[in-house]
């Protein structure tokens, strides 16, 4: 999974569009957008529907964002009102215990929720 700095860049510049340009967009100052670009100052998750639009990505491009703000930002939050007992004991568990599995684990806990590559 790519960083969303990363991933960001990468798709304004496939479509020939300038930072000054999607601040303007965004209507955010191009030092703001720059320190999320390099990895700086976290994004917030609504943002990926204003790229989007901004940037008028597909579908598909919409989630890899979303996906890349996820795994660049350091906190994520869960809603756990709608989950079981035992699905929230496997959250904290999951939570308390992912720095310490090894990489055959991880795969295998991916193969588990149907992800070949994350």
């Amino acid at each position: 999974m790519e960083e969303f700095g990363s991933y960001l860049k990468s798709i304004r510049k496939e479509k020939n569009i300038t930072l000054k340009m999607l601040s303007k967009e965004l209507n955010v100052g191009v030092p703001f957008l720059s320190l999320i670009e390099n990895g700086k100052k976290p994004v917030p998750i609504n943002y990926a529907d204003k790229i989007s639009v901004a940037l008028n990505l597909t579908g598909e491009e919409h989630n890899k964002l979303v996906d890349s703000i996820r795994y660049s930002n350091k906190t994520i939050l869960f809603d756990l009102s709608e989950l079981s007992t035992e699905q929230k004991e496997l959250v904290i568990l999951f939570k308390n215990n992912v720095t310490s599995l090894s990489l055959e684990q991880i795969e295998r806990i991916k193969g588990l929720l149907g992800y070949d590559k994350i």
